[in-house]
């Protein structure tokens, strides 16, 4: 059904992620971002980015909030579990390099 967003959106805000969905759902997000950047030259629509956020039950502002009401619990899991961490800053940096080599084109 395609209603009015800001209802759909108040319908699914959210349900409480884990600490370890976030992480996926994180690195769901920066592999969205890098296929954007490296197909389209730009970031995810704010549709591209709902649309996944409401795969794990949540809405970006939910994923956002989730951030900093459980920094402390995200940053624990990340220290044990430095593949992920590594994932985080690997998807990061290559961004970071598309981005930078558009930029200089």
């Amino acid at each position: 059904e395609t209603g009015n967003p800001a209802n759909s959106e108040e319908v699914l805000t959210i349900r409480d992620l884990t600490v370890e969905e976030y992480c996926t759902l994180t690195l769901e997000r920066l592999e969205l971002a890098k296929a954007n950047w490296e197909q389209n030259d730009r970031s995810p629509t704010p549709e591209e980015d709902l649309t996944l956020c409401q795969q794990f039950g949540t809405t970006p502002a939910g994923y956002l909030t989730f951030a900093g009401a459980r920094s402390t619990e995200v940053q624990e899991y990340l220290a044990a579990h430095p593949e992920v961490q590594g994932q985080v800053d690997l998807l990061g940096g290559q961004i970071n390099e598309i981005i930078q080599s558009k930029e200089s084109q």
